[in-house]
């Protein structure tokens, strides 16, 4: 079965893959693609970096403004993965672009012949086809400037992974070995993406560890094995950060920028209709002194800002987190956005709509478990109201979110938990289906 699993690609997936990496490129050059033209114009910071991978072979962002307000160079502001991958083509976006969108569905593949396994062709089919045409997704995969349109690929293939050691006890141990470390490989991939989610990989490599381990197949070699792609991650990081600044990380210099963002007094007059990016295009936050100006004590400096406030205002710190809380888990609008969005739009409404199903389908995966959910959701809680998953669940929402709950939250940073709760929610529907077909077959 694993053997099959990481099979070359057959003539039909190497089609669609196609297809998919061509649709994806058509749909940039008729949204992002009419204003961005160079790999050096991406914003959200990675613009520099890549102008200076390019033109100097150095990964540094010179004379830049922000996180403080204060003009300095930037070695550790942001991981390495996107502003190498675009880098390493040159001049030549639009061929990233779609050689990217094709190595999308190239590391999608051996995740979907898994969820066939579970599900069987047409759910599968079905979640698929629900997981792309989702706004808020669609949109994630064309925008080339956020770190979430590649979580988006690496983290929903890694959740499919972990349901599917945890549901197969006939694997051997070489199979067991190489889906465990896709998704560390998935995982570590994730971190030199976005930094804070170090947490949800330590999570998951604990989650492969135990499955392998409750499976009597777990040894020395094999953990080896499984962590190693987290800890290459974490050194290549370092050893660039450590040449460059002489400072050891698991994070960036912009945890500080982030973190105050999301814990100030200014908070509750902007979230959550605008988004807190907002604070720095109105001078809100910066350096308390502007005699502070290397990379890592502008970063200490917002720290330390931000945690003073936290210990100086415990109470509103406190409604702060609450807030962020209910945009997260249960307001369906999108919020927050930045000011220059129309909330009203059709766009936005339609999209509101989705996000409604959305996290209605989380809690109802979240809570049909419980007895009095059972009696309320009839029949919709027979189709996906088990308790199949609720941990690994509970564990990739805990440990994705909370960063974003100490510091700041977009709506876009919700994007790459939609595709794994289409799944879990598919993956319910197929066992009750298959649960259903056995009780009529013994009847």
């Amino acid at each position: 079965m694993g053997g099959k699993i990481f099979a070359v690609l057959k003539r039909n997936e190497l089609i669609l893959s196609a297809i998919f990496a061509i649709s994806i490129y058509i749909l940039f050059l008729l949204t992002d693609g009419v204003n961005l033209k160079s790999p050096e114009e991406i914003t959200f910071g990675f613009g520099p970096i890549i102008d200076s991978l390019i033109n100097e072979n150095k990964y540094v962002a010179k004379n830049i403004l922000y996180p403080g307000g204060v003009v300095h160079d930037s070695f550790a502001h942001r991981m390495p993965l996107i502003p190498i991958w675009f880098a390493s083509f040159g001049k030549y976006l639009g061929f990233s672009v779609i050689c990217r969108a094709f190595i999308f569905a190239v590391v999608a593949i051996p995740a979907i012949r898994m969820l066939k396994g579970i599900c069987g062709n047409k759910i599968t089919k079905l979640s698929l086809t629900l997981t792309l045409i989702s706004p808020l997704v669609l949109r994630r995969l064309i925008d080339i400037t956020n770190e979430e349109s590649w979580l988006c690929i690496f983290i929903p293939c890694a959740f499919i992974a972990c349901v599917y050691i945890k549901e197969s006890d006939k694997l051997d141990s070489n199979e067991i070995i190489n889906i465990g470390l896709y998704i560390s490989t998935l995982m570590s991939l994730s971190y030199l993406t976005k930094s804070s989610m170090l947490y949800l990989a330590m999570a998951v490599i604990y989650i492969i560890l135990f499955n392998i381990y409750r499976l009597k197949k777990l040894n020395y070699k094999s953990i080896l094995i499984l962590i190693s792609p987290i800890i290459i991650s974490i050194m290549i990081w370092n050893i660039h950060v450590y040449s460059s600044t002489g400072k050891l990380t698991l994070g960036t210099s912009w945890d500080g920028w982030n973190i105050l963002k999301g814990n100030n007094q200014h908070f509750k007059n902007y979230f959550p209709k605008e988004s807190l990016d907002v604070l720095d295009y109105k001078g809100l936050i910066k350096v308390s002194s502007p005699e502070i100006k290397s990379e890592w004590d502008i970063d200490k400096d917002l720290k330390n800002q931000a945690f003073k406030w936290i210990s100086n205002n415990p109470i509103e710190f406190f409604r702060n987190t609450l807030a962020k809380i209910y945009i997260i888990f249960i307001d369906f609008r999108i919020l927050p956005i930045m000011p220059w969005h129309n909330n009203y739009s059709i766009a936005i409404k339609l999209t509101s709509f989705t996000f409604l199903l959305t996290k209605g389908a989380s809690w109802i995966l979240l809570f049909s478990c419980f007895k009095r959910s059972k009696r309320i959701l009839g029949s919709l809680n027979r189709s996906v109201g088990s308790i199949e998953h609720l941990d690994l669940f509970v564990i990739y929402m805990f440990f994705y979110f909370g960063p974003f709950l100490i510091g700041k939250y977009d709506v876009r940073h919700y994007v790459p938990m939609i595709p794994v709760i289409i799944i879990l929610t598919a993956i319910r529907v197929a066992k009750a289906r298959r649960n259903r077909m056995e009780i009529k077959q013994s009847s």
